[in-house]
């Protein structure tokens, strides 16, 4: 699909020049190169323009044709149609935002190509266009303008927003560490609640083993007293008695004096 003629004519080009709309789409879906130029550095869409077959042009176009490429000389696509008075093909190529002031190498335009060949209605066409497109460059311009200030705003906002956010970040770690120095002092308070609470329970088994002992000695000392309170008893029965028979041996004496 890339060969081409002694002159650097492709299958592509041929067809291009001659108008064949399916040959140039069979040619291109098969892998025809869609800017392949011959020894003059023309194009198959510099073809299509001089023959004024805008179909074809327009294929050309859709598969990517470098609209302002130029040969040689510094001839492009739209200049070529301009010299032939193809209107459609200038129309087209405008449309596709063709350069309309490109030069050649003698210095000369479109426009001016359009007035040396006498197509007055092709520059009033050109005219038309340009303006259109000069409407929507400054149209595009206005809203391009208008989207930038609304962008900058955008930023502006955003940036306060994340000057905002690395306030609240920086605060939030200094709130961060205050916490992680209160754990620190929580983790050593409970640690040293827990060892408190050891000898505590070590306090409390050790009173508690003591409160047994003196249990064991007040019941030790209960019984004594107990023991003690029954001879008590024994022996003020023991003093009665004697004191009786004292009495007795004493009445008993007074009566043998007499």
């Amino acid at each position: 699909m890339h060969l081409q003629d002694n002159k650097g004519w492709s299958a592509l080009k041929i067809a291009s020049q001659k108008g064949h709309l399916q040959v140039c789409r069979w040619l291109l879906e098969v892998g025809a190169r869609v800017d392949q130029t011959n020894h003059s550095k023309q194009t198959s869409l510099m073809a299509a323009s001089q023959s004024g077959h805008e179909e074809v042009a327009k294929l050309l176009l859709e598969n990517g044709a470098g609209i302002n490429m130029q040969e040689q000389e510094g001839w492009s696509s739209l200049m070529i149609a301009c010299q032939k008075g193809h209107a459609e093909v200038v129309k087209l190529l405008l449309e596709n935002v063709a350069q309309a002031y490109l030069k050649t190498k003698d210095g000369i335009s479109a426009p001016i190509i359009a007035c040396r060949n006498g197509h007055f209605e092709l520059l009033h066409t050109m005219q038309e266009i340009l303006q259109r497109r000069s409407y929507h460059i400054e149209r595009n311009e206005e809203e391009t303008n208008g989207l930038s200030k609304s962008l900058d705003n955008n930023i502006e906002k955003s940036n306060k927003r994340v000057q905002q956010l690395e306030i609240m970040v920086h605060k939030s770690s200094k709130r961060a560490k205050l916490l992680e120095i209160r754990a620190e002092h929580s983790d050593r308070r409970a640690k040293e609640s827990d060892t408190k609470a050891q000898e505590s329970n070590k306090r409390a088994k050790k009173l508690e083993r003591r409160v047994q002992e003196m249990e064991r000695t007040m019941k030790h000392l209960e019984n004594k007293a107990e023991g003690s309170y029954e001879r008590t008893k024994e022996s003020e029965k023991r003093a009665e008695k004697y004191a009786k028979v004292a009495e007795e041996l004493k009445r008993r004496a007074e009566v043998s004096d007499r």
